[in-house]
């Protein structure tokens, strides 16, 4: 065996010093002692202890998935002896008992979520352990609900106003925040006025894209309300004097779409407006 500044044999010849020892110092070392017809051996066996170390542990590692698709969470350590991997979520031992949609790999590096639901959403923390030490690596997991329109989607709903009476129509919405909703009519953005107006919580909104804020107490859900108001729909002409007014036309009535989008998808419901005309009594 050669000396280094590492290693080398105290005075005497009787003990050998390792210094800084190294995952490469690991080993059978052999003391062997000759005399005059005769030899003498002795064995030692060094183990050297590494902490664990986690690639990318430095940095919490951010996911953003749809719901219904599948997340894999990766956690390759390094230590000696191996360390033992273990997962926890949002501080607690992941529950990995059916009905449980969550798969650790044998050696736990890698931690699979199937079937994804808004209640996954969450901080994952790998936690990798051996006798010399301990080391960790967040994973922040958010699952986007796409929006659901209440009242159904993508249908067309036949809403009747009469003249001069004001009209309400409500797109209630609830998914993954923020949400922006939009409305069209006729397939065209709609023109507020200060007879067409949007309203959301009680509030007269000055643009026809609201942002939501709220949240419905679900995870990673937000519920948004928004009322379309038309009032004075076309003022009423005086009644002739003689005759009736039937079928009257009212620039209002046509096709309102309420859009509600966000990162996690598109949803839309319609509303067929239809103005209903008064009929005078003949004279």
């Amino acid at each position: 065996m050669t000396s280094s500044p590492e290693q080398g044999l105290v005075p005497g010849g009787g003990q050998l010093q390792i210094s800084a020892l190294q995952p490469s110092h690991q080993g059978r070392y052999t003391c062997l002692a000759r005399g005059e017809g005769a030899e003498t051996r002795k064995d030692f066996l060094v183990l050297v202890r590494v902490a664990p170390r986690i690639l990318g542990a430095g940095v919490p590692s951010e996911h953003s998935m749809l719901e219904g698709g599948e997340v894999r969470l990766e956690c390759q350590a390094e230590g000696q002896p191996p360390p033992q991997i273990s997962w926890l979520k949002d501080g607690q031992p992941l529950q990995l008992q059916p009905p449980s949609r969550a798969q650790v790999s044998p050696d736990g590096s890698s931690l699979l979520l199937e079937a994804l639901h808004a209640a996954d959403s969450g901080a994952y923390t790998c936690l990798a352990r051996n006798g010399a030490g301990e080391d960790a690596r967040l994973h922040v997991l958010s699952v986007l609900v796409p929006p659901v329109i209440e009242g159904g989607a993508g249908g067309s709903d036949v809403v009747r106003g009469v003249l001069s009476v004001a009209v309400t129509l409500r797109c209630r919405a609830r998914g993954s925040p923020p949400l922006r909703v939009s409305w069209l009519k006729d397939g065209l953005p709609l023109r507020l006025s200060p007879r067409v107006t949007l309203l959301s919580a009680g509030h007269v909104l000055s643009s026809w894209v609201c942002v939501a804020e709220g949240s419905s107490g679900d995870v990673g859900s937000a519920l948004l309300h928004v009322e379309l108001a038309l009032t004075s729909l076309s003022p009423l002409p005086p009644p002739p004097a003689w005759g009736r007014i039937s079928r009257t036309q009212v620039s209002d009535a046509g096709l309102y779409t309420c859009v509600v989008s966000s990162q996690a998808g598109v949803a839309d419901r319609s509303f067929t407006l239809q103005i209903l005309g008064i009929e005078e009594p003949g004279i």
